[in-house]
């Protein structure tokens, strides 16, 4: 049998962190227990918890990042802060290049990464993301792979290689991913549209196997 120790009432967002509940509040504080700070009332994403930090930005792109007692360690302005994997949080400068925080806090100054891909894999070596030039404009898909190491894009794999497909209503259309499945044998696995799974060289980007 479960018990009712205690309730918590207008929660916007939250967290478990070391056994406590850390959530903002109706009244954009983040609090915790009885402790609170003052945040955003136009915030961008969810909490993001980082190396013992919780970061949280907003439309304006001012950002304060907190410490787990709720002290304030930095609050500034330009930054908007992202969750990229659970080796890394970004922020793009500029528009011109994505700043990586590891897990030892180092910086890592790499080219733009486009946050705003729709799906993403990535791991401590290699972020891979959807990426269209057009977000409204262009129907053609490309994968990307981004080496964090080399702090470089290594390849791009366009969909279009693959020619259109007729749907139901005999519309031609570029063929879409569904799902960026992972690493395997070195071969980066990806569902696209009509349940085909393929497989790319992650050194090269080029095409190697499919299935059905």
């Amino acid at each position: 049998m479960f018990k009712l120790i205690s309730k918590i009432d207008n929660v916007r967002d939250y967290v478990i962190y070391k056994g406590k509940p850390y959530y903002i509040n109706t009244s954009h504080e983040l609090q915790c227990g009885k402790k609170k700070q003052m945040l955003y009332k136009t915030p961008l994403d969810p909490i993001i918890v980082f190396n013992n930090k919780f970061y949280f930005s907003e439309w304006e792109d001012n950002y304060k990042i907190f410490d787990e007692n709720l002290e304030l360690i930095e609050e500034g302005k330009n930054r908007v802060f992202y969750k990229l994997s659970e080796f890394y949080i970004a922020y793009n400068r500029d528009g011109k290049k994505t700043i990586l925080i590891d897990k030892k806090d180092n910086l890592i100054e790499l080219e733009y990464i486009d946050r705003s891909s729709i799906r993403a894999f990535s791991n401590e070596y290699i972020y891979i993301y959807i990426y269209k030039k057009s977000k409204i404009y262009d129907d053609v898909m490309s994968i990307r792979a981004f080496s964090i190491q080399k702090k470089e894009h290594l390849w791009e794999f366009s969909l279009a290689s693959f020619g259109k497909y007729k749907n139901s209503w005999d519309e031609e259309n570029y063929f879409r991913v569904y799902k960026l499945i992972g690493i395997h044998n070195n071969i980066f696995w990806a569902f696209i549209e009509l349940g085909g799974f393929i497989g790319l060289d992650i050194e090269t980007g080029e095409f190697k196997i499919s299935y059905s």
